[in-house]
């Protein structure tokens, strides 16, 4: 009993000492590159809600959807080429104003490709990871990601994004 109040309190001063706020979303967008053969190039969007156990510690539950773009003709033409959703996890080096963050993630990724005959190849929730790194500065932060599948299913889903992202909630105290 003791020891459980002891963590209780522990806990309840580790987040009253926090300098942040401990929720925030972001919401991101930026472009994508697949890994695979052709590299098809497109945009993904993503909104992430984010708890943060401390200052240094974030957890969090990202979805994202990414479209790849690519020309038909005299158009434009636009395809699905991801979506996952993965809990999430980053940790920032300070608490300064510009605070560089590695992160990584686990859950689910929807993958889809065109083989060289045009045949679309696709596969739904594939075990996948996540790396990123990047850093956040007030409600901004831009970052760096790359998903991988953890099963190929014969073509490789794997996609690297350059994501700019607005915080809604979070920031200091």
């Amino acid at each position: 009993m003791m020891l459980v109040a002891a963590l209780a309190l522990g806990a309840k001063a580790s987040v009253c000492a926090q300098s942040f706020k401990a929720f925030k979303v972001e919401l991101a967008v930026g472009p994508t590159m697949a890994t695979g053969k052709g590299g098809d190039v497109g945009v993904v969007l993503a909104m992430e809600p984010k708890y943060a156990i401390n200052d240094k510690l974030t957890f969090g539950l990202r979805l994202e959807s990414g479209e790849r773009i690519y020309a038909a003709g005299s158009r434009i033409e636009f395809d699905d080429l991801a979506g996952s959703y993965m809990a999430t996890g980053d940790y920032y080096l300070n608490t300064n104003g510009l605070r560089p963050l590695f992160g990584i993630g686990v859950g689910v990724l929807d993958a889809a490709a065109v083989d060289e005959s045009g045949e679309r190849l696709t596969h739904k929730d594939s075990p996948a990871i996540l790396a990123r790194t990047g850093f956040e500065t007030g409600h901004f932060r831009l970052g760096l990601e790359y998903n991988k599948l953890l099963k190929t299913y014969g073509f490789n889903g794997d996609y690297a994004s350059l994501k700019l992202g607005w915080m809604f909630g979070g920031g200091r105290k």
